[in-house]
């Protein structure tokens, strides 16, 4: 069984910030290593769609852990609102109704029960980890950093460190684990080092899928994502019985970053890579 964990937020992206300046990215991070440890602890998988101040799009982390063929999903959140006075925890759902509600209500319950926050329940939300993920996903909002009595607590690693322990108890609890037992601790699974720079090129629109990292790339892939890369159009459309990327082969051939037609389907050595590479590095100047 496999546990994605994501940490909300990162990078540029500082989530709700709090009273005193708390950032919502840096506490979800911290529960998000303790979750993990907890469930390796517990003899499970688990999959960290970051484990660092790093940036992903909300659909990227949703395609992570489709990638990963993951089993459950677990986004960690804290909440913020206009009102000073708006205070509790709260667990989202794309939908009632099935695994997934029951997977949200023992979390909920388990983090109120540690915590002592109000109840304020299992909701549904249209977030994109929870309506783009394949798997039951969940999406725990654990206080309102908005609330200086609730920040206080929440930025206290002592206190951060309950709540992880009360997801992974009401995770436990909906899964059927004893948690009294000690399980060999299993290793997390660590990402491919490639994973973020693929990552970046899809939320910069040049490439329109996740790619796996140690796949190789054909002349057909690599010059539509360097004519993405110059923004270039491609002048025609494949024609009937053509491979999809012979267009963009003939506009590189065309514009003389390449010198010799190309079989799309064909895999790139490095050699051919780094001599297309330099003539696009020079292509503007």
């Amino acid at each position: 069984m496999l546990i994605a964990i994501d940490a909300g937020h990162g990078g540029y992206d500082p989530g709700a910030v709090g009273v005193t300046g708390t950032q919502e990215k840096a506490i979800c991070l911290i529960v998000a290593l303790k979750l993990d440890e907890l469930l390796r602890g517990a003899g499970l998988r688990t999959y960290l769609i970051r484990s660092s101040d790093v940036y992903y799009a909300l659909s990227t982390r949703a395609t992570m852990a489709n990638t990963q063929k993951a089993d459950y999903y677990i986004s960690i959140h804290a909440n913020s609102a206009t009102a000073a006075s708006a205070n509790g925890a709260e667990t989202y759902v794309y939908y009632l109704g099935d695994q997934t509600e029951e997977f949200a209500q023992s979390v909920q319950a388990s983090i109120i029960s540690a915590t002592g926050f109000t109840n304020r329940g299992v909701k549904t939300g249209n977030f994109a980890v929870l309506r783009e993920t394949s798997m039951p996903a969940i999406l725990v909002e654990m206080g309102f950093l908005s609330n200086s009595t609730e920040e206080a607590k929440l930025k206290d690693t002592s206190f951060l460190n309950v709540v992880a322990e009360a997801i992974f108890e009401g995770t436990a609890k909906f899964l059927g684990i004893d948690i009294t037992s000690t399980p060999e601790v299993v290793e997390p699974e660590i990402e491919h080092w490639g994973q973020s720079a693929i990552d970046e090129l899809f939320n910069m629109g040049i490439i329109t899928s996740n790619k796996t990292p140690t796949a190789n790339i054909i002349w057909a892939e690599f010059a539509t994502v360097i004519l993405r890369a110059l923004d270039l159009n491609i002048s025609a459309d494949a024609t009937a019985g053509e491979h999809w990327g012979q267009p963009a082969i003939d506009e590189l051939l065309k514009r003389g970053l390449i010198t010799s037609d190309k079989t799309p389907s064909s895999t790139i050595s490095w050699a051919e890579f780094a001599t297309v590479l330099l003539r696009v590095l020079d292509y503007n100047k």
